[in-house]
């Protein structure tokens, strides 16, 4: 199976039945995405490699490209009679792709005479994400596998639950979750604001800065432009949370790049601000004097998943001398002093107050 986003208690219901194939020697072969920011929770994966740990014919595998989405959603299922089914739809391995969402899906079944040659490409494009070795693809074997990934921000830890107020609600007596009358049609309801992407920029206030700034984070082979052959460096510094005790959707635009001079442009047909200051720049505490540095913000990049709505631009010649040397696994460390200044240093130790 392959899925682009993964939650744990979609599984579960089947996890008595993977288990026993597992005990049996049986393959079973899970391919998970995770986007650069995490989408993938550390605890779901905990528990899926509790399911599979040990095990010579089961694999865990997660694939984090950074300049694309990994989002299939197949599943592929021998039987034990040697019949094979498999199902290629727009549901992700989650409780709304599996029940709760309005999903399309294509099932293919040997029991109904489809085609077995195209079965088994849906299992050989399924089953190959295990068998490669880039960058971007990380086998899961133990825990110490998970809390790398959790240290390099692939994966995140998961938000504590959400406390209610008011009253909750049911399902009408007629209507069981997970089913829906013959004849259903959507419900109209008003849509409601999203706190990120609906919200109105607040006007830059006047700083004076009293509280210098500072945010921190492990360049990963994206972020320091060291991209595989064939493929373009995207020449931006995300701009994440990375383990610091803020909002980054919010935090960069309202906080620390708040008072430059934003400027609204439009690119295909979105809103982004941009803004430029020059920043101090040091590398392996060797000076590049002042270079102007862009910053972007887009709101809609968020897109309810949690993404990195603020990106800084190398530049052209930062960008350049980050293409000829590898500063894999150093530290990016961006500062805001009283005055208003800031400062990016590259840097091999982890800093002292990183988080």
């Amino acid at each position: 199976m392959q899925s682009g986003y993964y939650a744990y208690e979609a599984l579960a219901p089947f996890s008595e039945a993977l288990t026993e194939a597992i005990d049996c020697d049986f393959p079973v072969h899970i391919a998970l995405g995770s986007d650069r920011e995490g989408s993938l929770s550390s605890t779901d994966l905990e528990k899926t490699l509790a399911l599979i740990q040990g095990k010579a014919s089961a694999s865990l595998t997660i694939v984090s490209y950074s300049n694309a989405l990994y989002h299939p959603k197949t599943l592929h299922i021998t039987r034990s009679d040697g019949s094979v089914t498999a199902v290629i739809g727009s549901g992700n391995l989650t409780l709304p792709g599996l029940g709760r969402n309005v999903e399309a899906a294509v099932i293919m079944d040997s029991r109904e005479g489809d085609d077995a040659d195209t079965l088994q490409e849906i299992a050989a494009a399924t089953e190959r994400w295990r068998t490669l070795t880039e960058q971007s693809i990380f086998a899961i074997q133990s825990q110490g596998d998970i809390d790398t990934l959790l240290l390099e921000g692939i994966i995140r830890k998961p938000e504590p639950p959400a406390q209610r107020t008011g009253g909750t609600t049911s399902a009408p007596r007629s209507q069981k979750l997970g089913t829906r009358p013959a004849i259903w049609t959507p419900a109209r309801r008003a849509r409601a604001l999203h706190p990120v992407l609906d919200a109105v920029p607040a006007p830059a206030p006047v700083h004076t800065y009293v509280t210098p700034l500072r945010w921190c984070k492990r360049l990963l082979s994206s972020d320091a432009q060291q991209v595989q052959t064939n493929t373009n460096p995207t020449g931006k510094l995300r701009l994440s949370q990375a383990h610091h005790d803020i909002d980054h959707r919010t935090f960069f635009r309202r906080d620390f790049f708040a008072g430059l001079d934003w400027q609204t442009q439009t690119r295909n047909g979105r809103q982004v601000e941009e803004a430029i200051s020059d920043f101090d720049v040091a590398i392996s505490g060797v000076s590049l004097g002042k270079l102007p540095l862009q910053i972007d913000h887009a709101p809609h990049r968020e897109a309810g998943q949690n993404n990195v709505p603020t990106v800084l631009s190398w530049g052209s010649d930062l960008g350049e001398r980050l293409r000829m040397t590898s500063y894999i696994n150093d530290w990016v460390v961006i500062e805001r002093d009283t005055h208003g200044d800031f400062a990016l240093t590259i840097q091999t130790d982890k800093p002292a107050w990183a988080p």
